[in-house]
């Protein structure tokens, strides 16, 4: 896919929409970018991606004996729920 000439590249004006991850304006971006349009972006401000968390395992006297580290991971599952307003009571 890397190989397809795309006609011409956008970036997305959010205007005085609020950017925290997670909202609307990136499910719009998402759905231009899967449509054909060339956006530029990270999965990380989509819904439905978690970050990586390092938990720190303590032995008894509280000194960090390992660390255990769980990686980043994007759910288009979520962010579907999230277009079609299905996360909405």
């Amino acid at each position: 896919m890397d190989d397809e000439k795309r006609p011409f590249k956008a970036l997305l004006d959010v205007g005085l929409a609020p950017t925290t991850t997670g909202a609307r304006v990136f499910a719009v971006l998402k759905g231009a970018c899967d449509g054909g349009v060339n956006v530029p972006h990270k999965t990380k401000r989509f819904p439905g991606f978690m970050r990586g968390v390092v938990e720190e395992i303590k032995g008894k006297r509280g000194k960090v004996v390992d660390s255990e580290k769980t990686e980043a991971k994007f759910d288009a599952k979520i962010l579907r729920a999230h277009i079609f307003g299905n996360h909405v009571t």
